[in-house]
């Protein structure tokens, strides 16, 4: 399940350990980078108490699954589902995601199976091969995806259509 009071705390704490190595307030501009269901279901709902313990804060939040390289400063904090390979980052833990297999009601009629292997996956594009849900795939399920995108709108979508079933956070099942 998703953690949203340890996100909070998280993103929190990382914008105090940068104003604790300074004598200054926390202000200014601070990039945020973060999957699309995380920024609505983790960011949004700790801004608030961010603003009113910092009110000179200003969040600019760039949503999507692509990593941003936080040495050359496209993002200062990035929350993402995988841990960084390389550079010298720190990485924390901010929640718990518990994964679905989803379908739609006309796919589930029309396609009786529940073989893992029979079904038409909408896969993770595999640029994200290090997530939890790509080594599930990858453990499970031999057949390859009919769709991949990057983009688990696109995927709820694709699901929504009949178009397959799809492997994806429930968090980004509660917005859409």
């Amino acid at each position: 399940s998703l953690g949203l009071v340890g996100s909070e705390m998280c993103i929190r704490d990382s914008l105090h350990l940068k104003a604790e190595n300074t004598s200054e307030e926390v202000a200014g501009l601070v990039r945020l980078a973060a999957p699309f269901g995380i920024a609505v279901q983790v960011v949004l709902p700790a801004l608030a108490a961010l603003y009113e313990q910092h009110p000179h804060l200003q969040i600019d939040v760039l949503t999507g699954l692509e990593t941003v390289d936080l040495s050359r400063r496209e993002a200062d904090i990035a929350l993402r589902f995988v841990k960084p390979v390389s550079g010298d980052l720190m990485a924390k833990p901010i929640a718990d995601l518990e994964f679905a297999v989803v379908a739609s009601k006309s796919y589930r009629k029309r396609t009786r199976t529940r073989s893992v292997n029979k079904l038409d996956w909408i896969g993770l594009d595999v640029q994200q091969s290090a997530s939890p849900e790509f080594a599930w795939m990858q453990a499970n399920v031999t057949r390859t995806p009919r769709l991949l995108s990057n983009d688990y709108d696109l995927q709820i979508e694709a699901v929504r259509r009949g178009l397959g079933v799809a492997l994806v956070p429930r968090a980004c099942l509660l917005y859409t």
